[in-house]
């Protein structure tokens, strides 16, 4: 008998492996699937949605945060992140820094060009005919 039989496989005449009796692990192994992960396709597609929504600010803001929070959610039990969702993380975090400069760069433009919040509420009223002292009691 030769050195490490195995019954499984059997040679042929020739010394050729026969391949219609032997046994290969590897096609037997079981290889599950992995579960496609909502939470992090959503984030990633919300942080995009929220750095090209990045002036309006609302819209960027709510997506943003969606898009942090789904982040964080995909990771379920586990101690680490997919790449996927560390994307979305990213990309949430900067598009709320990036709405945060445009907003307040805007105001700054904007107070530098009329001198003070009153100026433009009076430039606001101008342009759009509105009474400024009923508007300025309005708010304040």
């Amino acid at each position: 008998m030769a050195q490490n039989f195995n019954p499984y496989n059997n040679p042929s005449e020739d010394g050729n492996q026969n391949n219609f009796n032997s046994y290969d692990p590897q096609q037997f192994r079981y290889q599950p699937i992995k579960p496609v992960n909502f939470f992090e396709t959503a984030s990633w597609v919300l942080a995009i949605v929220a750095i090209l929504s990045c002036t309006c600010f609302y819209g960027s803001y709510i997506c943003g945060a969606l898009a942090i929070i789904f982040a964080l959610l995909s990771r379920g039990g586990q101690m680490k992140m997919s790449p996927r969702a560390k994307l979305g993380l990213i990309l949430g975090i900067s598009a709320i820094i990036l709405t945060t400069v445009v907003t307040i760069g805007a105001m700054y433009i904007a107070i530098e060009e009329y001198g003070s919040i009153e100026n433009i509420l009076r430039e606001y009223c101008n342009m759009y005919g509105l009474d400024f002292e009923e508007l300025y009691g309005d708010i304040f």
